[in-house]
């Protein structure tokens, strides 16, 4: 078959992913044809060597709030001044900060639902000595406490990551706790228009639940794809200093605007 030009197929399920990715191109590379009266041409980008450093959750948040992302209010308190909790409505999340927490509920370093200002201060504690017994190397700045979102409809994951010789890389998936199980995703490479990345988001497998499935309550998915696309344009404004970041969830709401409820961010050093 092969030295008569036909390409086998090797194996059913590899096989079909191949058909279904050449048919997925073709259709990528029709869209994009329409778009353009000119000749495309890839941007040329720079692998970043560095590592990089990467920020805790209350300063990847300012980085998402200056790019005009609605994450939810907070403050940030230690073990020896939570006098600021007086200024935060209740419920909140209490979160402990610091770099090296990229996974915080997997190492106790959460609480959600805390209802007082006197559980709050008790959760600090509590986590403190925790992560001090169970991880002495951790360096922590403090901890983040934030006001619950309420209205939620359903979770997406959104990540931004460097491709070496391609750029940047937009991911939107069903997001949550379960995200790596799900594995419902679908990806874009930057920059890409709202269409485009509303394309991706109604690709997904579970995007029906942001809809009003089964009587369910509809989602502010315009919000979420406002969001995205802000996301996608904070990643491309700052592609020479930018490595990775995520956010999961964003929550989508019943009301107006979807919510960055947890960020992680990788930059490189300036």
């Amino acid at each position: 078959m092969i030295a008569d030009g036909l390409v086998p197929l090797m194996g059913i399920d590899n096989g079909l992913r191949a058909v279904a990715n050449a048919v997925r191109f073709s259709e990528l590379a029709d869209t994009l044809a329409r778009q353009t009266d000119g000749e495309i041409l890839l941007p040329k980008h720079s692998s970043i060597a560095s590592a990089g450093v990467a920020l805790d959750e209350a300063d990847a948040k300012a980085e998402l709030r200056a790019s005009g992302i609605t994450v939810p209010r907070g403050i940030v308190v230690t073990v020896e001044r939570t006098d600021q909790l007086a200024e935060i409505n209740f419920p909140v999340a209490v979160k402990a900060l610091s770099a090296g927490l990229a996974h915080k509920s997997e190492v106790g370093a959460v609480a959600l639902q805390v209802e007082t200002a006197d559980a709050a201060w008790q959760s600090v504690n509590a986590m403190a000595k925790k992560l001090k017994d169970s991880s002495p190397e951790l360096c922590l700045r403090g901890f983040l406490v934030e006001e619950m979102v309420k209205d939620a409809v359903g979770e997406l994951l959104v990540g931004v990551r460097r491709v070496d010789r391609l750029g940047l890389a937009l991911t939107i998936g069903i997001g949550g706790t379960e995200a790596e199980l799900l594995r419902d995703t679908a990806t874009v490479l930057l920059p890409a228009s709202r269409d485009a990345i509303a394309d991706a988001l109604r690709s997904l497998r579970l995007f029906p639940v942001f809809c009003g499935w089964r009587g369910r309550p509809k989602g502010d998915v315009e919000a979420a794809i406002d969001a995205i696309q802000k996301f996608a344009q904070f990643a491309s404004i700052n592609e020479k200093r930018f490595i990775e970041a995520e956010i999961n969830p964003l929550i989508v709401r019943q009301g107006q605007r979807a919510v960055a409820v947890d960020a992680v961010m990788r930059l490189t050093q300036t």
